[in-house]
């Protein structure tokens, strides 16, 4: 039988060794924060605002295609036997199809015009006229009589012979009279019309085209030389002929951003501590997305 304290020491261990297990925190054990009532926990609240327009302009245009076609001349030679040898040329051609895109523009409903309606209205009106006014003058013609005086002197003695003469003596005057004068009056009361925008839309259509290969063949009756002609043919396609564009004004909607940030503050007049470029580069992130993409 083994002795007390050896046999004491072997229970120990383990006891103690269990008891320090117990006390260790389990691993990952997270430990609880307490809130914090003196920080501010600042955080962005940023928003779009109301949707605003701005007018922008528009180019309504059109694309028309033309066949274009290409005279192409070429000479062609061949060794010939020294016969009597002759070219005859020809071609092998091909019609091909692609895609080409092109602009067009097209028409939508956009608002409406109100049409003026417009009515004679009849107003009376004083004008000032001028009329003649005659009154009847007398004037006497006579025969004067004239007498010399001792000294040779003419003196007049009298009239005889009077004869009375009367005309009418006429001037303008103003005279008030009544006209009836008419105007028009105008308001904006007929039926609405409907009105259209242009909008360019990118199209794509099939074009046609023609590629062709020259070849030639020799007609020989013997001998050996070369001969060249000429050739002349003509390759086409379809090409967009240059835009024709009106202007146009269209409205464009956008919305402004509105930068807040959201704290926890002691009163009213209390600033946040949180930086100006941290909170704007928060709101960015927010309302743009991580790609710095601007949100619908």
């Amino acid at each position: 039988m083994r002795d007390l304290p050896t046999f004491m020491a072997m229970i120990t261990l383990p006891v103690t060794i269990a008891l320090l297990m117990l006390c260790q925190p389990s691993q990952g054990q997270e430990n609880n924060e307490v809130f914090d009532h003196n920080d501010q926990h600042c955080h962005d609240v940023s928003v779009w605002g109301e949707v605003e327009f701005e007018d922008q302009e528009c180019l309504k245009c059109k694309t028309e295609f033309e066949k274009q076609c290409e005279t192409v001349t070429r000479n062609v030679c061949h060794q010939l036997p020294t016969t009597d040898c002759k070219l005859v040329p020809f071609t092998k051609c091909e019609m091909y199809m692609e895609q080409a895109k092109y602009n067009e523009t097209i028409v939508i409903p956009d608002s409406e015009y109100v049409p003026w309606q417009c009515e004679n209205v009849t107003v009376e009106e004083t004008h000032i006229k001028l009329m003649p006014q005659c009154v009847d003058v007398t004037r006497q013609d006579c025969v004067t009589k004239w007498e010399f005086a001792p000294t040779g002197e003419k003196i007049w003695a009298g009239n005889e012979l009077c004869t009375p003469i009367t005309w009418k003596n006429c001037t303008l005057i103003q005279v008030p009279k009544l006209f009836n004068q008419t105007y028009t009056k105008c308001e904006r009361t007929g039926m609405a019309i409907p009105t259209m925008k242009c909008e360019l839309e990118v199209k794509t259509r099939m074009i046609t085209g023609m590629r062709c290969e020259v070849g030639v063949a020799a007609d020989c009756k013997t001998s050996s030389m070369e001969q060249c002609v000429d050739i002349t043919y003509q390759e086409c396609k379809e090409l967009p002929m240059p835009l024709e564009c009106k202007s146009s004004t269209l409205r464009v909607p956008f919305q402004p951003k509105i930068h807040r940030v959201k704290c926890l503050l002691r009163d009213n007049n209390e600033a946040p501590e949180l930086a100006v470029e941290e909170s704007a580069s928060a709101a960015d992130e927010k309302l743009n997305g991580p790609n710095g993409v601007e949100g619908q």
